[in-house]
């Protein structure tokens, strides 16, 4: 497989390195069996010099290492998940009881990159459904019906309730508005009774 001047991938700019496919890889090594140079593989292939000399070293293709030192954080990431949540996700306040309570001092984006994805499930927790209780007596909670009964002989609470919902009121104020009220209601009123 060999690629033309149109296939080039977009040139790189300085210092920056682009990590090759396995096929990429293969095509240099195949090239240089056959007595390419490196920089005549380069040209072919879109690469620097520089990417093929390093596979060709290699021998073959080899995925991402890293930079191979440990992280300034490294071990206390239980200690940062703790403070993290209990700060409510300021990272720069957990930079700061990192200095003065392990003596590590690191930039606030060092700590922002350790706590990524703590913050992500801070922020999922945030935005999830809450069930909000309070004790009996403190908020009033009405599940609202289709029909309202008031029984007695004002009309106080219809008139409320008319204003905030729109649903069918019945007023029982003597045993001849409570036959009306059965004839209006119907079976729903012979099935609540019936419990």
């Amino acid at each position: 497989m060999f690629l033309t001047g149109d296939s080039f991938s977009p040139a790189m700019t300085a210092g920056e390195e682009r990590m090759e496919t396995p096929g990429d890889v293969a095509v240099m090594l195949r090239l240089a069996e056959l007595g390419w140079g490196s920089k005549r593989i380069a040209g072919e292939l879109g690469c620097s010099r520089r990417t093929v000399k390093r596979y060709l070293r290699q021998g073959g293709w080899a995925s991402y290492r890293g930079r191979g030192r440990p992280s300034a954080l490294a071990g206390l990431e239980g200690w940062l998940a703790e403070r993290f949540r209990q700060h409510r996700g300021n990272a720069d306040v957990v930079r700061q009881e990192l200095a003065r309570e392990h003596g590590i001092r690191v930039s606030l984006r060092t700590v922002e990159r350790a706590v990524a994805d703590l913050r992500r499930d801070l922020l999922a927790e945030a935005r999830a459904c809450v069930r909000f209780e309070t004790p009996p007596g403190r908020q009033l909670q009405i599940d609202f019906g289709s029909t309202f009964v008031e029984i007695g002989a004002g009309q106080v609470v219809n008139g409320l309730v008319k204003r905030i919902a729109d649903v069918k009121l019945v007023n029982v104020s003597d045993t001849g508005s409570l036959a009306g009220a059965l004839r209006t209601l119907g079976d729903r009123a012979h099935s609540v009774i019936a419990r």
